[in-house]
C-alpha cells in the first residue's frame, strides 16, 4: 500500500508539474509535486513539508481544494491518491529543491500523465480549452 500525496500548485493559469524519472511506476509521465508517505496524512501536513524551511510570507499557499481519488489497484500495490488543490499568493516562489515546470492550463492535454491523474484533469476539466 502505498500513498501519494499531490500538491497541485496554480499560480493564475499556470499549473506546476514534474516528470517522473526514478525506476518507479509511471517513469517519464508527468505529475503534480509528489510527496508518497507511509500513511495518510493531513493536508497542512503535506503543505507544512512541501514549505520546509521557507518561513517568508512570499512563500505562503493558500489550500483551495482537497480531492481523495478512488484508491488506484496495480498487479502488486494499491494506490491511495489525494490531490491538494493550492493557489500560490503574489511573489510565491517555490522551494530550491523543486524540479519541474509550470506549464499553461490550456497546454495540459499536451503532457503524459498516469491515468488517475489523467482522470482527474479531465473530471475538473483542466483539460480543456478555456
Amino acid at each position: 500500500i502505498r500513498y501519494f500525496n499531490y500538491l497541485m500548485l496554480r499560480r493564475g493559469d499556470e499549473i506546476w508539474i514534474e516528470q517522473r524519472m526514478e525506476k518507479d511506476i509511471w517513469r517519464q509521465l508527468y505529475q503534480f509535486h509528489l510527496q508518497e508517505s507511509l500513511n495518510e496524512k493531513r493536508p497542512e501536513e503535506v503543505l507544512v513539508d512541501f514549505l520546509e524551511g521557507q518561513h517568508s510570507q512570499e512563500n505562503e499557499l493558500s489550500l483551495k481544494q482537497v480531492h481523495s481519488l478512488k484508491p488506484h489497484k496495480l498487479s502488486h500495490q494499491t494506490i491511495h491518491i489525494c490531490v491538494l488543490e493550492a493557489v500560490a499568493k503574489n511573489g510565491f516562489k517555490l522551494p530550491a529543491t523543486a524540479q519541474g515546470q509550470w506549464v499553461g492550463i490550456k497546454e495540459l492535454d499536451g503532457f503524459a500523465f498516469p491515468r488517475p491523474l489523467r482522470n482527474f484533469l479531465d473530471r475538473n476539466q483542466l483539460t480543456l480549452p478555456l
